[in-house]
This record gives C-alpha cells, sequence and structure tokens, in this order.
C-alpha cells in the first residue's frame, strides 16, 4: 500500500496538481493529459506510467468509496492483478495496465468516459465478488 501511495504522491506531481483537487477533475486531467501524449506520438517511461496508473485509481477509491484490492482468477495465483473494486467487489479495474495499454497500444483514451459510467451508474451487471474488468 506504501508504494501506492508513494506512486499516488508521483502521478500528482507529473500533473502538477493538488491531492485535494475533485477526484472528477483529477481524472480529467489525466485523461487530456495522455491525449495530449498520444496525439504528440510520446509515451512515459514504466514508473511514470505506473505513478498516473496509481493516481487514477485512487480517483475511484475517493470519488466512489472503492478499494484495492489483489483479485486472482481461476484460483491461480499466476493470474492475479492489483487494482480498485467497488465494495460488492463485482468490477475490476486495474488503472496500472489500463494507464499502460493506453499509453503504448490503444488508440483511443476513456479514462474521463469510464469515470463518469461509474458516477452515472451506467455499468456492467455483474455479481458481487465477480470481478469483471471494466477499463
Amino acid at each position: 500500500m506504501s508504494e501506492i501511495v508513494s506512486y499516488e504522491q508521483k502521478g500528482l506531481a507529473i500533473l502538477r496538481i493538488e491531492q485535494d483537487v475533485p477526484p472528477k477533475e483529477i481524472v480529467q486531467t489525466i485523461n487530456e493529459y495522455v491525449r495530449k501524449l498520444k496525439s504528440e506520438d510520446r509515451s512515459l517511461n514504466d514508473e511514470n506510467t505506473l505513478a498516473l496508473g496509481c493516481l487514477l485509481g485512487w480517483q475511484y477509491i475517493r470519488g466512489f468509496d472503492w478499494h484495492w484490492a489483489e483479485v486472482v482468477w481461476d484460483f491461480d495465483e499466476d493470474r492475479s492483478a492489483i487494482g480498485v473494486l467497488p465494495r460488492d467487489n463485482s468490477l475490476f479495474i486495474n488503472p496500472m495496465w489500463w494507464m499502460h495499454d493506453t499509453l503504448n497500444r490503444r488508440d483511443f483514451t476513456n479514462f474521463l468516459l469510464n469515470y463518469n459510467m461509474v458516477a452515472a451508474n451506467n455499468i456492467p451487471s455483474a455479481r458481487p465478488d465477480e470481478a469483471v474488468g471494466f477499463h
């Protein structure tokens, strides 16, 4: 947990914003920053990518009372990831993977869209403890 907190602080420094900015505004800033990087055909090193991913995850915690957890699929320890989930563990977002994938593979940046969908409760149908990926 201390590493995730440390990376959050690094993410705030990258974006030059304060932690007390409302979560949606931080997500919007992340979204705009990543779009700008992509439009300039630039990326980030692994540490800064991880920092922005952690910062993104914290906004779901601050904005929606989600929590950090490690999810293991099919009881296979080799298939696990750390991410954020709602209290019923129905959905799962791996913000560090998502940030990396968006910066390096995806043609689109949808962090703000996803955040707004969660805010509007426009989310996939999922049962408690199902941890359905929602990126």
